[in-house]
């Protein structure tokens, strides 16, 4: 058996160019990524088969999602190049899969498509398959085909990449470029808005497929459909994004009962109009109240949340403006009851980018979407709702520095109103945990309720960290710390060095 070993190790390729065959070639190469990415670039280029870098590159970018887009240029443009490009700036892929909040319901969701059989696309001699199916997906999408799109999808038979396939094809179904529109004829044009009921339609069907990835795959759609929504403070332009989101919401409401989705509809529809508002609210160069008279009553916290998050982003230097708790919840409520050009001055517009994750799982409470990606408590109470809406921007403000946030903190532990309070433990705990590995010792917290913590993932091979839907770090499961006192918080809490 040593002999045999030894023969082995000295038979394995010490150089490329020790190998004999295009296998020996792609097990060489892409055995080295992990250790030694660098060096993989010059062997990949002196890789002569432009099908053989393509297999090598295609298995490189499968395996390593998010880490190998300077090996997508050196292949030939076409589908191949193209998804290795797009693979690489999906963070769906390499981020742990979102808590799946789409089983609430008397009947469980089932798409329409579910029965499609696979039916793989006749693909070129020497062609990659999974680039091959998802490109024959993409220009089935690009013409509103659902079905043609998922059979096409469904020939893929890694679950993972078949998943992807589905969820690409979705988000085109429900807002391809509007040149695949008939009768539309430039791609730089706005879709009409008859273009976008069946489009959404057929994207949920799509959604619906993807497995661990729905959930995202439902926000994908839904945020393409609000990306154009207008500044907060242009509120005559908003008719048509709440046109938009009506849409979304009548999609719902018309899906076969017997495939679900009455319930799941409604959490949908109201992530929807969260994440339009922190759209609209981070393009104001105002911060007001006048879409709350044009929108239904369900966005009003969504309003008082995306508002709180734009004042917070560019807060008053210190000594200017409101400071502690109290006075950021009053300049809040007093910005609401202004409209147009008598809003509050909040700062330099941009793009909204996302938001951190900073919910914890806690069964007893109800939570409603925060700015989209996220969640958190509301209140009945428009001041202490506004309480609420502090706190939860603060702790993601890149505006504030660490003793202010973790003054306001501070406050919010000592609040009279019970959620405010439990609102301000949460945020003070999941900070502690955002920047550490999730393996801390467990603690009691006495009479806090029982939250599950979630920490950063650990950075990739690459050193670079992971990056959540928009960017951002993504929370996962962790063990629990104790919640600070405002004795504690009176420092910077732990991970916001």
């Amino acid at each position: 058996m040593r002999g045999v070993a030894l023969a082995l190790v000295a038979c394995a390729p010490q150089e490329l160019s020790d190998c004999a065959d295009a296998a020996c070639r792609q097990e060489f190469i892409t055995a080295r990524w992990a250790g030694e990415a660098a060096s993989v670039l010059p062997l990949v280029e002196a890789l002569e088969d432009p099908f053989e870098r393509i297999v090598v590159i295609t298995r490189l970018t499968e395996a390593h999602p998010g880490e190998t887009g300077s090996l997508c240029g050196m292949m030939r443009r076409g589908a191949a190049r193209g998804r290795c490009e797009r693979l690489n700036l999906r963070p769906h892929l390499w981020t742990p899969a979102p808590k799946v909040r789409l089983d609430r319901a008397a009947v469980p969701l089932r798409s329409a498509l579910a029965d499609v059989p696979p039916d793989p696309p006749e693909c070129p001699p020497r062609h990659e398959t999974h680039a091959c199916a998802s490109g024959a997906a993409t220009l089935a999408a690009r013409h509103r085909d659902a079905r043609q799109a998922a059979a096409r999808c469904r020939s893929i038979a890694d679950p993972r990449w078949r998943a992807e396939c589905l969820f690409w094809a979705a988000e085109l179904t429900a807002r391809p470029p509007a040149a695949a529109i008939p009768g539309h004829a430039s791609s730089g044009e706005a879709i009409p808005a008859s273009a976008i009921p069946e489009g959404y339609a057929r994207g949920v069907e799509l959604c619906l497929l993807t497995g661990d990835f729905a959930s995202d795959c439902l926000l994908h759609l839904s945020l393409n459909l609000v990306s154009d929504a207008p500044p907060a403070d242009d509120a005559a332009a908003w008719a048509e994004t709440a046109s938009t989101l009506d849409t979304i919401a009548e999609v719902w409401a018309a899906r076969d009962p017997a495939l679900g989705g009455a319930a799941q509809g409604a959490a949908v529809v109201e992530r929807s109009w969260s994440e339009a508002l922190a759209v609209a609210y981070a393009r104001a160069d105002r911060v007001g109240g006048d879409l709350l008279e044009r929108s239904p009553a369900l966005a009003e916290p969504h309003v008082r949340a995306s508002a709180a998050a734009r004042l917070l982003a560019h807060p008053p230097a210190s000594g200017e403006g409101p400071q502690d708790l109290e006075s950021w919840t009053a300049a809040l409520e007093d910005a609401l009851t202004r409209r147009g050009a008598e809003g509050a001055p909040a700062g330099p517009a941009g793009e909204f980018s996302g938001t951190v994750d900073l919910w914890l799982e806690a069964p007893d409470r109800e939570a409603i979407p925060y700015l989209g990606a996220s969640r958190r408590i509301s209140s009945s109470d428009p001041t202490v709702d506004a309480a609420i809406c502090v706190l939860e921007a603060a702790a993601r403000s890149d505006g504030l520095d660490d003793s202010a946030r973790a003054a306001l903190l501070a406050a919010g532990l000592q609040h009279a109103d019970e959620g405010v309070r439990w609102t301000a433990a949460r945020l003070s705990k999941a900070l502690r945990m955002g920047r550490k590995a999730p393996t801390l010792p467990a603690t009691t917290d006495g009479d806090a309720p029982p939250l599950e913590l979630r920490a950063d993932a650990p950075d990739r091979a690459t050193g670079r960290p992971l990056t959540g839907l928009y960017g951002y770090p993504p929370l996962i499961e962790g063990s629990e710390q104790p919640i600070p006192t405002p004795e504690e918080l009176a420092s910077p809490p732990e991970g916001l060095e």
